[in-house]
């Protein structure tokens, strides 16, 4: 007579009535580890970064242009596979190609080409970073335009799958300018206006370049330039370019520029409605920023380069040579260090 230990080994029902507790009882162990509940999902940050470092062939010539509300901008040049052939005929062009990456679906967009008319080798040199001025549907649905350096402009639509009309950009920069240098950050969109960082040149060699903002109204095609006022920088001191960055206010209706000042003391400064001054909003000191992030001595804030600026979020990322990627929260005014690596 098998005893009740060799019904359970066996399988063999000794009791219709408990056959759950059987089962689980003689159910196989796991002598593994403890399964892991699933990660959370990535941030959209990460995410676009991914995107833009993809193995992928589609991806990986393009090069993250600007971004906005899990949307991702790639843009890449193209050129026939024999170079040397097209360079020698007069017809033959350096194009660009763009595609809108969803970073919630992973769709990619590839756009049409752009009926704007660059150099034969211009390529992305000849055109301001491309600017998303409306994303809607969760992304299914966008306004892309782009720009050239000449400042014709032209507008893809989404929802209708085509380029708009080309069109000229009336105004100009301020008198006496002869040529503007986009800063490698995104453009910012408030409204219909576009917001660049740019450096502006003068016609004369010996006259020092200025940083200014160009802002364009995108329905009127209308362009001017806004200089910062000397009060954001308490001094005669003006910091390069890649030391200021853009964003909008957390409601989206106002833009803010966030810089290092000569003290090592960053601050985000708001321009008015009418773009007619700027009001100081946060000021953190370079030795606070230092005593979280235990870089007291580098003068870390002095070697700074801003890489983005989340509005709604109220911080911004950047990289701070000799110590890593650095987080600032403008609003509690903590510092956060990221990674550890140099300035790449």
């Amino acid at each position: 007579m098998s005893t009740k230990r060799e019904h359970d080994l066996t399988g063999g029902p000794s009791n219709p009535a408990d056959p759950i507790k059987r089962v689980r009882a003689s159910s196989p162990r796991c002598y593994g580890p403890p399964l892991q509940p699933p990660l959370p999902p990535l941030p959209v940050d990460l995410q676009l970064e991914i995107v833009a470092r993809s193995d992928d062939v589609t991806t990986v010539p393009f090069k993250p242009a600007s971004s906005r509300d899990g949307l991702l901008v790639l843009w890449r040049n193209h050129a026939p596979e024999d170079a040397a052939s097209c360079f020698r005929n007069s017809r033959c062009r350096v194009e660009v190609e763009l595609c809108v990456c969803n970073t919630f679906t992973g769709h990619v967009t590839f756009l049409p080409r752009a009926g704007l008319k660059l150099g034969r080798e211009d390529g992305i040199r000849g055109l301001y970073r491309p600017a998303l001025l409306t994303a809607a549907a969760g992304g299914r649905s966008f306004e892309l335009l782009v720009l050239s350096r000449d400042l014709r402009t032209q507008t893809f639509s989404a929802q209708d799958g085509k380029w708009g009309a080309v069109r000229q950009v009336s105004g100009y920069l301020c008198h006496g300018w002869q040529s503007s240098k986009e800063s490698a950050t995104a453009p910012v969109v408030v409204g219909i206006t576009i917001y660049r960082l740019c450096r502006l040149k003068r016609a004369s060699e010996f006259d020092r370049d200025e940083v200014a903002i160009l802002a364009m109204d995108a329905d009127a095609a209308k362009a001017e330039s806004t200089k910062l006022e000397p009060c954001c920088f308490w001094s005669m001191f003006r910091p390069p370019v890649e030391q200021l960055i853009l964003g909008a206010t957390a409601e989206g209706t106002k833009l803010s520029v966030v810089l290092v000042a000569k003290d090592r003391q960053i601050s985000m400064w708001t321009l008015s409605e009418h773009r007619q001054w700027w009001n100081q909003q946060v000021s953190i000191s370079g030795a606070a920023i230092d005593g979280q992030l235990a870089t007291a001595g580098l003068e870390a804030c002095s070697a700074i380069r801003f890489e983005s600026f989340g509005g709604r979020s109220g911080t911004v990322l950047f990289w701070m040579a000799e110590v890593g990627l650095a987080r600032l929260d403008l609003g509690t005014k903590k510092a956060t260090l990221l990674c550890r690596c140099s300035l790449p």
